[in-house]
């Protein structure tokens, strides 16, 4: 019983040392945050200016995906990474 016991504690501290895991360093996310500003800067001063029949929901999806994809991060890191940052500047 004291073997469940432990491996059960082990696995709780896994599961919650992974999901600090998923939070960028500041310094990754400020890169990120840029990026993410430039491309919908882009998309608003250029992209939808000259082509404005495209559909921005998919542009700025396809777009936002290009970002994660060039600092190899996922979308639910950057949520995570957001989620955490504010909880942060609120307290």
């Amino acid at each position: 019983m004291r073997r469940y016991l432990y491996l059960l504690a082990f696995v709780f501290a896994l599961v919650s040392c992974s999901s600090s895991d998923k939070v960028l360093p500041k310094e990754k996310m400020e890169k990120v945050m840029w990026d993410v500003a430039q491309s919908s800067e882009f998309l608003n001063g250029y992209v939808y200016y000259k082509y404005p029949e495209q559909n921005r929901a998919a542009l700025n999806e396809a777009m936002l995906q290009k970002v994660f994809k060039i600092h190899n991060i996922t979308r639910e890191q950057f949520n995570q990474t957001l989620d955490y940052y504010e909880k942060d500047l609120m307290s």
